[in-house]
Formats: structure tokens, sequence, C-alpha cells
């Protein structure tokens, strides 16, 4: 098998929640295996300072400033990438809440609200959105990113276990509805990942006895981690994967719980460990 079949020469791909964190990441990995890039955010000042460094590196990237719970905004973002980058071949629906201070059962409506929204609502309407151009592309692809605590519990909130689980099955469904037309539908499930700005998880002695204990690899994710598995599912590498999703954690679900992580982390706090 070539590199070439990794590269993605000639595509664009439109990201969501792409100002910060993993989704920075997975702009500036797209960019870096040829991609055209299309970053959607509400924080304008990033978005519009990642498009800058993208560009300055040699690759082609553009900033929409984006509200995803509004269709509209989307629906703009989205006529936008095409208008000024020719096509639209790769959806990477990767936002979510920027409040991470989530609280566990029972929760408010209107934060489930918020969290469905933003979830699976919000890419499920941007799938709709970009359909004619993904059918158009010939090699059209849609990943979504989820997380572990589809599969798992942690001490988030229900409402975020519940839309991580539905876009799992999500990927699913539209996998098959959408696979006659050309078009591959997978999903990625980050577990524990160190953020490439701030402070780092396992920056904590705590932090780090929790990843010590309860992942097999002995450390956090990166971005690059989640970086390349995004860049493989939407290369051609990938052509015939479909309706899949990919567990990148370290082999974290292969064990412990969150809860016993958190527990760990309690007891590594106390000195007890």
């Amino acid at each position: 098998m070539t590199e070439s079949v990794f590269g993605l020469h000639g595509r664009v791909a439109l990201i969501t929640g792409a100002a910060q964190g993993i989704g920075a990441v997975l702009a500036r990995r797209l960019s870096e295996a040829g991609a055209a890039v299309a970053l959607i955010d509400l924080q304008a000042e990033r978005g519009e300072a990642l498009a800058r460094a993208i560009t300055a590196k040699g690759g082609k990237a553009i900033f929409a400033k984006a509200d995803v719970t509004r269709a509209e905004e989307t629906d703009a973002a989205v006529a936008a990438t095409v208008a000024q980058l020719g096509s639209l071949d790769i959806l990477v629906n990767n936002v979510r809440p920027m409040d991470r201070n989530r609280k566990a059962f029972p929760e408010s409506l209107a934060a489930w609200d918020i969290e469905h929204d933003i979830m699976l609502r919000s890419p499920t309407h941007l799938i709709a959105s970009t359909l004619p151009h993904l059918a158009r592309s010939g090699h059209g692809v849609v990943l979504n990113i989820a997380s572990v605590v589809a599969f798992t519990i942690s001490h988030g909130s229900c409402g975020y276990h519940a839309a991580k689980a539905a876009v799992v099955h999500l990927t699913r469904y539209l996998a098959h509805e959408l696979g006659p037309r050309g078009i591959r539908v997978n999903c990625l499930c980050p577990g524990i990942v160190d953020r490439d700005e701030g402070t780092k998880f396992t920056d904590d002695p705590a932090s780090k006895a929790v990843t010590d204990r309860v992942i097999p690899l002995k450390r956090a994710g990166t971005g690059l981690d989640i970086g390349h598995a995004a860049v493989f599912l939407c290369s051609e590498a990938a052509a015939y994967i479909t309706g899949q999703t990919l567990v990148v954690d370290g082999g974290l679900t292969l064990g412990l719980s969150f809860d016993a992580g958190m527990a760990v982390y309690r007891a590594a706090q106390k000195g007890e460990i």
C-alpha cells in the first residue's frame, strides 16, 4: 500500500468546534495531509488565528463564525466553504459544549437540551446540509467525534453520555442510508486526551496516578493520536470502512471504569497511593 492513499490532497474538509482543543488539532492535521480546511466555531479570534497559521504554513484555510445550534448560520458556513474552496468532501462533526462543569443526574431539561442541540441535533442538520456536496464529491466522508463515555460511565452529565452514545448509533444509521450515494460515515471516540494548550491532565500527580492505573498504555492521549486516526478514516486507505466506531483511548475501556479512575484520583490526592 502506498503512502498516497493516506493523503487528502484535493479534498476540502469542514470541521466544527475547530478553534481549539481536538478540533484545532484535527484542522491542522487534515491540512498537513493535503486538505483545504474550513473552520467553524463561535470563537472568532481563535478561529481566525488558526486559519492564518495554517495558511502561513502553506495550507489553505478559511474561518466562518457560526453557532451550530442555528441552522441558518451553519447553512451559511457550508455555502461559504463551497464558494471559497470550490467543493466539500469531508465533514468533521467535532463541536461540544464549552461548559465542562457538567452536573450529574438529575440535570435540568435546559442543560439536556443544550447538550443534545450541540452534540446530536447540529451534526444531524450539518450532514443534511452538506449532503448534496458530499454526494457530488465521489468520495464524501462524514467523521463524527463522540467519546468513550458512549460505552462507559464517567462523572459527567446524563445528557452528555446519552448524546455521545446517540452519535455512535447515528453514525451506523447514516452509513447505511448514505452508502448507496458514495458517502462513508464513521465515528471516533477519544478517551482521556491532553489538550495542546494550557495545563495538561498528567501535569497533576493525582491525575497521572489515574492514567498509570487505568490506561494500559500508561499515558493520556494527545491531539495527534486523534488527528492521525481522523486522517486515516477520511482517506482512501479507509475506502471500504463505513458505519464503524474507532475507539482511541490507550486501552482505557478495556478495564476499570471512570468511576474507578476517580477513586484512584481521590486516593492519590490524599497520599494513600
